[in-house]
């Protein structure tokens, strides 16, 4: 076998390292990297708010260089509230 056929390389979409290169970006990108250590599929719920938008962006790149599945769900923060008072009921 070759050399070239034994380095492998990520695959990171271009939109995804385009992003990176901004230097504010990429070092946001490695804290949120260095914070973690998630080696398995894992769950991100979004509410569609800038903060969880900005959230599932670092948890897709995170996800594409470790070669996992992320299940990135929307949660409506409305509904959380509805089903918090209801349960204080209970």
């Amino acid at each position: 076998m070759s050399h070239k056929n034994l380095s492998v390389k990520i695959k990171i979409p271009k939109f995804f390292r385009d992003k990176l290169k901004d230097k504010k970006v990429n070092l946001i990108y490695k804290r949120f990297e260095k914070s973690l250590n998630i080696n398995e599929n894992f769950g991100v719920a979004v509410s569609g708010g800038p903060d969880s938008l900005a959230l599932a962006f670092l948890a897709q790149i995170y996800s594409l260089k470790r070669k996992i599945n992320p299940k990135l769900m929307q949660m409506n923060t409305l509904k959380i509230a509805e089903l918090s008072r209801c349960l204080t009921h209970l």
